[in-house]
């Protein structure tokens, strides 16, 4: 049953989001679209007008202005550092109702919703010793809050499934205060960027040079799973054998053609900009619990990169591997990108996948998907009247020039001819 308020005029809510850039979220980021869509379904039912800003919003300026009490509510997701921006909401949290989301205020005394970041912990350690992963690591390169309650998730996760911690195999935290190197702490007080403080290659780096390195690592984000996991391929490291590996937050559109392989947790996004709304409706009304914190349901999405046991005894057969490969190129071979990324797909190095696929095939990937893309091309310039360079990009080549050498060397006349030709029916597919 939907649940409705009914109000004597349209209440104006502003939504800002300081840890997100409008113009490169729209149609890339789950986290932000699905939020969008359960903010705006939400405020539709309750009679509220939405008003968005980013991280390019002067915020400052508007609290000078006073012009935050012309809004009847704020809902804001809050980057912590540095300080100074505590203070700023501290200021409109006094002068206006206040529902904070996804990054979690540093204090208990305010209202907030968000993903149980402990439980989504408790899960992946509780998968990942199924699993056979009995060291497992903690990988962080930002200093917000949710950082820090993943952390402590993933404390209390190895003591509750009886593992042992070791402090080098927690990068990015304090692991004696639980809280982030003061070192780094002065360099955010600054001004400087997460990514310049913890850099991501040092995060690679300190794993792999390890004396006796975790068996799993579970990174704060998929951006630094994904990140370690190419570098790994790169490397030749295999996942999830030598390390299995796991992110937070399932950003399947950012990171598509890496999606089918990393176990991460996905957040209810649209849930969490449901709540938001409700509980920024009963603070305005006066209904709300005093200074209510709700922690919505995470799930656990398991996939390839941590299966270490259960990959042993599932191996698939030659012939198994052949087909699913074959059944990938043939789905995908008109997209570059996705098939730069087939050995990390199939979670190989490029070499092993290339050594692999010459003797599954019996012939080098590169010839074979040439040949699966000209057969493509030859099939619509006789049947279709699309345009050639419109079935050149179709067929996944980049270029003229390469797609007219490689279709007369297989066809022995340009793609022009073949189409106008009489004998174009009749001219052998198989030549090569």
């Amino acid at each position: 049953m939907k649940r409705t308020r009914i109000q004597q005029r349209r209440l104006r809510v502003a939504v800002i989001n300081e840890l997100a850039d409008f113009k490169t979220n729209i149609g890339r980021s789950v986290h932000f679209m699905e939020t969008v869509e359960g903010l705006n379904h939400e405020a539709y039912d309750n009679n509220i007008e939405l008003y968005y800003y980013d991280r390019d919003f002067d915020l400052s300026a508007c609290v000078k202005k006073k012009e935050h009490r012309t809004f009847d509510g704020i809902i804001g997701t809050v980057a912590w550092w540095p300080r100074k921006r505590e203070c700023v909401w501290d200021v409109i949290a006094h002068d206006v109702p206040c529902v904070y989301m996804h990054n979690p205020p540093r204090t208990g005394y305010a209202y907030y919703v968000g993903v149980d970041e402990c439980k989504a912990m408790d899960m992946l350690v509780g998968h990942l010793k199924k699993e056979g992963h009995e060291t497992i690591g903690f990988a962080a390169a930002s200093a917000q809050h949710y950082t820090q309650m993943r952390y402590i998730g993933y404390r209390d996760a190895l003591k509750h499934h009886g593992l042992k911690p070791c402090g080098d195999h927690v990068v990015g935290i304090d692991v004696t205060t639980s809280y982030f190197p003061a070192k780094a702490i002065a360099r955010y007080e600054k001004g400087e960027q997460h990514s310049t403080v913890t850099p991501r290659t040092a995060i690679y780096d300190h794993y792999t040079h390890l004396v006796a390195p975790p068996s799993a690592i579970i990174f704060e984000n998929d951006y630094l799973a994904i990140h370690f996991y190419r570098r790994a391929l790169s490397d030749g490291i295999r996942i999830p054998y030598r390390f299995g590996i796991a992110g937070f937050d399932n950003e399947r559109l950012r990171f598509a053609r890496y999606s089918n392989f990393l176990t991460t947790v996905d957040q209810p996004y649209k849930t969490i900009g449901i709540t938001a709304i409700r509980l920024l409706a009963d603070v305005i009304a006066g209904d709300a619990d005093p200074l209510k914190h709700i922690r919505v349901e995470p799930k656990l999405i398991v996939r390839r990169s941590t299966l270490k046991r259960t990959l042993k005894h599932t191996k698939q057969s030659d012939d198994e591997l052949k087909r699913t490969i074959d059944d990938f190129i043939m789905e995908n071979f008109a997209d570059p990108d996705r098939m730069k990324e087939i050995a990390a797909t199939f979670m190989m190095s490029r070499d092993y996948f290339r050594q692999r696929f010459s003797r599954l095939f019996g012939m080098p990937f590169t010839a074979y998907l040439n040949d699966m893309r000209l057969s493509h091309a030859a099939d619509a310039l006789k049947k279709t009247s699309r345009s050639i360079t419109r079935i050149i990009i179709e067929s996944g080549f980049n270029n003229y020039q390469n797609f007219s050498f490689l279709f007369k060397k297989k066809f022995g006349v340009t793609p022009r001819h073949f189409r106008t030709t009489d004998k174009a029916g009749t001219l052998s597919s198989d030549r090569r």
